[in-house]
Parts: C-alpha cells; structure tokens; sequence
C-alpha cells in the first residue's frame, strides 16, 4: 500500500537505528515484514567494515532491564539491534549469545535475529569469561570482538583474542567511560555510531 511504499522511500539512506524500527514492529505486528525490510535498507549506505566480526550478545536476566525509565526497550534488544546493524555493514559476521552457556545463533538477520534469541534463549546468569573462552575453544579468530552487555559478569573476562582486538560496549553504562584493558576497549553507554568508532580507531591504529 501507499504507507509501506513511503516507508521503504523514506528508509533509504536515513540512517535509522534498528532499536527504532523493533519498537515500531512490537506497536504494529501487521507491519512487521515491511519494517524489516526499511530496517535492512536503511543501512545499506553505510560504511562497511572489513574483515569478520563476532557479536557476543549478553542474554542474562539483567539485560531484560529498561533501558530507561521512560523507554520500552529492554537492554538486550537494543543490543540485538546493534548486531542487527553490524550484519548489515561488516564485510562478514557471526553472531553468538551467552548467558550461562554460549551459543551461535543461525545465519538469521533483520528481526529474524531478534525474534530467535526471544523465542529460544532463558535469560540467566553473566559468564563473560566463559562465553570468551568458548569462542577461543572453538578456533573461532575473528578480526575483532564486539561485546554488547552490561557487564555484570560473574567471572574473569581473559584477555582478547582477536586478531585487532575487542570492544566491550556497556549497554547500561555500569563502568568508567572509556577504559582499554587486556586488549579490550571498554565503552560506556551505546550509540548508532559504535560501528563508526570501531572502524575510526583501527584506521588509526
């Protein structure tokens, strides 16, 4: 209909968070499968970044809190929404959850992503360290690790493995601003532009 067809125009080129459009699919269902596609389009413009990434989603009872007092969305959907994004501008990714076990999602996107990790993963504990250390059994090497969790962790985070290092994005902003430790680069608080700054300080580097 005409609504979907100037949503899809309008999605071009706009640059629109994802958190945005899954806040829009939970207020109108029926749009879901259209929203879904203005979400991908709206990213297609955007920078890639080269190389593969792992996204290591926190999925622990803590993450189901609100990101606000006058928000809707929950921390770990907004930081699905940033891996929604990253796989639609790293040149390849996985994607992986851990609570008290880890494990990789499928080669989902869009609200696909979003919709599996409700449908199947039990919020639980926070085992950083034994997400990280699981990745690293598995012989999984990636360019970078991108963390997305509040870091409430119940173990050691061992140092990052990644062939450029690793990023720890404190989606609740529990710790100091900007910190690199053990070869990560811990960020507090979250913005669209995580993705520009991964891709800025390795340019740099």
């Amino acid at each position: 209909g005409l609504i979907e067809m100037a949503l899809l125009k309008k999605a071009v080129g706009s640059w629109a968070l994802p958190f945005r459009f899954i806040t829009a699919a939970d207020a109108v269902p029926e749009m879901a499968g259209t929203l879904d596609l203005a979400m991908r389009l709206s990213a297609a413009s955007l920078p890639k970044l080269a190389g593969q990434t792992v996204f290591l989603i926190d999925c622990s009872a803590s993450m189901t809190q609100k990101m606000s007092s006058k928000s809707t969305v929950i921390l770990r959907d907004a930081a699905v929404a940033l891996a929604i994004l990253g796989l639609e501008v790293c040149d390849s990714a996985r994607v992986f959850v851990f609570s008290d076990q880890m494990a990789e999602v499928g080669n989902l996107r869009g609200l696909a992503l979003l919709h599996i990790i409700k449908q199947e993963i039990k919020p639980s504990g926070t085992y950083l360290g034994r997400a990280v250390n699981g990745l690293a059994s598995l012989g999984v090497i990636p360019d970078r690790c991108i963390v997305l969790s509040d870091e409430q962790s119940h173990d050691e985070i061992p140092a990052c493995w990644a062939r450029r290092g690793g990023y720890i994005i404190n989606m609740a902003a529990n710790h100091p601003a900007l910190k690199l430790e053990k070869g990560w680069m811990r960020l507090a608080g979250w913005t669209e532009k995580v993705l520009d700054m991964v891709r800025a300080v390795e340019e740099v580097g």
